[in-house]
């Protein structure tokens, strides 16, 4: 793929007049925003609009819609379409990302990348995304939009997981799960985060423990 991608509106000016090739092909470039210029893939993208964003079963806008992910949400980016579409005034790719089962066959689910960036939005509580422990970067944190935690060790099971709350300079986990089976009664366990920018945390347990912990960019990582 050259530097103008796979447009056919700039292969045909291409043939027609060189003269005007510079100008209709910056337009249509200028048009895209930051994150269509990026290539390499997986990569990770958080979605960057409030009302958050539409997965598709196809690469279209009249493809059925199979989910919605909230607004500062993590997702794993695994290519990229061939065209581009202009949707609200906003011209990008669409993205393929995972998505689920529907009976025995996967259903992939693509996004577009109009709504998507990559950094976390700085509207929303630092705390989102994925995290590994400075000490040990097998050990993960997960904190979703929709107040969901999970914990756990790469290459294994997530082990606990339930809710989380952020007050001030107090996290509160209410973990509901423990390995594969609900707890019969939820651990509520208050721990001091203190954020030191975007991308480096460290959580005080109650035990006097701490996790420093740095924002992970592994792409190996779904939930």
């Amino acid at each position: 793929m050259g530097v103008f991608g796979d447009s056919p509106v700039c292969f045909k000016v291409i043939i027609v007049n060189y003269k005007k090739l510079s100008l209709i092909c910056i337009f249509t470039l200028s048009s895209l925003t930051a994150f269509s210029q990026l290539s390499d893939f997986p990569k990770i993208a958080y979605v960057n609009v409030a009302d958050g964003l539409r997965k598709r079963a196809e690469p279209s806008i009249h493809s059925s819609i199979e989910g919605r992910l909230l607004y500062g949400e993590r997702i794993i980016i695994l290519e990229r379409s061939q065209s581009t579409a202009t949707i609200d005034g906003i011209t990008d790719y669409w993205y393929r990302t995972y998505g689920h089962w529907k009976g025995r066959s996967y259903q992939w689910t693509w996004v577009f990348g109009g709504y998507l960036s990559e950094n976390l939005p700085l509207d929303v509580p630092v705390i989102l995304g994925l995290w590994e422990a400075e000490e040990n970067i097998r050990h993960i944190f997960l904190f979703l939009p929709n107040n969901v935690y999970r914990e756990g060790v790469k290459g294994s099971e997530w082990f606990r997981s339930g809710k989380w709350e952020l007050n001030g300079n107090t996290l509160i986990l209410v973990t509901e799960y423990g390995r594969y089976e609900k707890l019969d009664n939820p651990e509520i366990e208050k721990v001091h985060i203190s954020i030191n920018d975007r991308n480096n945390i460290i959580l005080a347990f109650p035990d006097k423990n701490q996790e420093k912990l740095t924002r992970s960019n592994d792409h190996n990582v779904q939930y």
